[in-house]
């Protein structure tokens, strides 16, 4: 929690903690190791590569935060409709979600972002677009559970309504298990989003993200390594965090 805590702190404070334009040439400082003036080095064009990573750490964290949230509504949305319904709708969906699944996750991303200008707002609802299925699945195991426990018959059994059922005496029971499925989306959002731009149909130079700086650094990666292992070493940090706090979630019902 603290590890992505101090990284959310670092998107938020990138123009204060980086003593250079994200986006500054300097020909005279190219391909320098890190150092007192640049602490993570420099690149082939002489950009900071702290700055970099500090700035692209708003674009890798939005995308992986925000494509959470999209497949936490969506996937609630359809988990608790099939779940709670039951029947021709709990089939329906499934069968639905199962075809989502079949398709291979990565290609269909990247033949989207090429066909759409791959922007920042594009990629969070692409990303966010093929990542529910996980968390409608688990919410809709969660219900079919709930639904047939002794409160909620009572709950029934005492005129509730249906939406009143699954709002106050459902979802609150179920919302643990769909917090670790929003957890680890913002995982697999950022991976998603690192591997587009590590092909390059991802965040577009001159905007920085963590995945476009490994993509930018794979010609130089022998001579100048420090330029692919820093935003590799922060991608790992921040998929590894969310992990451990989905774990967390999982065990205790809050993150420690």
């Amino acid at each position: 929690m603290a590890g992505l805590g101090m990284l959310l702190l670092l998107a938020l404070l990138a123009p204060l903690v980086s003593w250079h334009a994200p986006d500054a040439v300097d020909l005279a400082s190219r391909r320098q190791a890190p150092s007192l003036g640049h602490p993570f080095g420099t690149d082939d064009l002489g950009r900071d590569v702290f700055s970099r990573v500090a700035h692209g750490a708003r674009v890798s964290l939005a995308i992986g935060l925000l494509s959470a949230a999209i497949t936490g509504v969506v996937g609630i949305a359809i988990g608790a409709s099939a779940g709670f319904g039951g029947g021709w709708l709990d089939s329906l969906l499934m069968r639905i979600t199962d075809a989502m699944l079949a398709i291979p996750r990565l290609p269909l991303l990247m033949v989207a972002a090429a066909i759409f200008e791959p922007t920042i707002l594009v990629l969070i609802m692409l990303v966010g677009a093929v990542g529910w299925m996980e968390t409608a699945r688990v919410v809709r195991a969660e219900f079919l559970s709930l639904r047939e426990r002794s409160f909620v018959q009572a709950a029934r059994a005492a005129g509730a309504s249906p939406l009143r059922v699954v709002g106050r005496h459902i979802l609150p029971n179920a919302a643990p298990a769909a917090a670790v499925a929003m957890t680890l989306a913002v995982g697999r959002g950022i991976l998603l989003e690192s591997t587009m731009s590590f092909f390059g149909v991802g965040v577009q130079p001159p905007q920085s993200s963590w995945g476009n700086m490994l993509y930018q650094a794979q010609s130089t990666m022998a001579t100048e390594p420090w330029v692919a292992i820093f935003p590799g070493l922060f991608i790992f940090g921040t998929v590894f965090s969310v992990f451990i706090i989905g774990d967390r979630v999982g065990d205790d019902g809050v993150p420690a």
